[in-house]
């Protein structure tokens, strides 16, 4: 077990990085190391020990950059040593954290061997990043790299990378091991666990089994794929705000995100179900009513009762009136004013039997290949998953 943290921001990362690294150092404190891009170069400084060595060594060798990604070590594949310590580079190209284990990893490096790379460390992720660079030898794309090379791997990861040719672009992934994605003003973040990011941010995306983020600061593509009237606010509110700070967005829906193009919102309701954070408070009443949080009392068998999904919805929508909250038409609407890109996944469409009246208008029809190309235009894109 091993913690990471990386982020991508308009200020300088290492303090972030370390903070995050010392409220890491439970999943591991045989290594501690980062790295930063800054000047066209990769600039790494790994020690052997706990996060405070690294805090020191950085005092007498300080280092700067807006973008950057940080590990601390529990060793497995390897002893503990500044060769086996994370972040592994590879030819001053692309640099690595992972947390997880690579069970093909000697298959792994024995080609690339073969092929000339020369490693540096006995552990199983410095394959990772050899893969990646191999794999930019037919592209520069590093999004592209990272897919192509994670199709390489058996075994569990949680991946932040990033590439001295894109300075501005933080990949992050993940299977079997956890990481989170941490969303700030201009900014973002991502860690093994949230109280890495707790300084620094509030609202955070936690990924699945699978799934790939593209970071930066420049663009953004949400992809939606549940249209309940409680996931109908996450995408909107984002994209909104992504668009009033200047971004350029996205939003791809597909199955039930589909819902959410409706030209009538009116019969979203809220899904209780499979949902337990959820808070089930009164939105009338006196205050000290209205501040129970009903949803842990209520056994989950009554979450099946017919009526409890019209009940919940009407809860919630009480609430967000109370609050002052937009409704979803309105949040729809905001972020078509603010040129927020639609498109509607054609395949799914199909699927479930819908026709484009039955959505709005300013929806683009594309098959999922056509969004791919569009969210890979830009070296800078932010993929967020909901």
């Amino acid at each position: 077990m091993c913690g990471i943290v990386g982020a991508v921001t308009q200020r300088d990362t290492v303090p972030i990085l370390l903070e995050g690294l010392s409220r890491l150092e439970y999943r591991g404190y045989d290594s501690a190391g980062l790295a930063v891009i800054a000047d066209n170069e990769i600039h790494r400084n790994r020690q052997i020990g706990k996060v405070s060595q690294l805090k020191s060594a950085l005092r007498d060798h300080p280092v700067r950059g807006q973008i950057g990604i940080a590990h601390t070590r529990w060793a497995t594949h390897g002893k503990p040593s500044i060769e086996n310590a994370h972040p592994h580079i590879c030819q001053n190209r692309v640099a690595i954290v992972h947390n997880g284990i690579i069970e093909n990893h000697e298959p792994l490096r024995k080609k690339q061997q073969q092929l000339g790379y020369h490693l540096n460390s006995e552990t199983d992720s410095e394959v990772i990043v050899n893969e990646i660079v191999e794999q930019m030898a037919d592209s520069t794309d590093l999004l592209v790299a990272v897919k192509k090379t994670l199709k390489q791997l058996t075994g569990a990861y949680a991946l932040g990378v990033i590439a001295r040719d894109n300075p501005e672009q933080l990949i992050a992934c993940r299977k079997g091991s956890p990481l989170v994605i941490g969303i700030g003003i201009g900014e973002y973040f991502i860690a093994s666990d949230i109280a890495a990011l707790l300084p620094v941010t509030q609202r955070f995306i936690f990924l699945e089994d699978g799934d790939i983020a593209e970071l930066s600061c420049e663009k953004l593509t949400i992809i939606a794929t549940k249209g309940s009237f409680d996931w109908g606010y996450p995408p909107f509110i984002l994209a909104s705000t992504a668009a009033a700070l200047g971004k350029e967005v996205t939003i791809f829906f597909t199955f039930y995100g589909l819902a959410l193009l409706k030209t009538d919102l009116g019969s979203l309701k809220v899904t209780p179900i499979g949902n337990p954070a959820m808070p089930m408070k009164m939105p009338f009443g006196p205050k000290w009513l209205q501040s129970i949080d009903f949803a842990p009392k209520v056994p989950n068998v009554l979450w099946n009762l017919p009526f409890i999904d019209a009940f919940s919805t009407s809860m919630m929508k009480k609430t967000v009136k109370n609050n002052g909250v937009a409704p979803l038409t309105e949040l729809r609407e905001l972020c078509l004013e603010a040129e927020v890109k639609f498109m509607a996944c054609q395949m799914t469409v199909e699927l479930f039997g819908y026709e484009h009246s039955d959505l709005i208008e300013e929806v683009e029809y594309v098959g999922a290949a056509t969004y791919f190309d569009e969210s890979n235009e830009s070296e800078t894109t932010q993929s967020l998953y909901m």
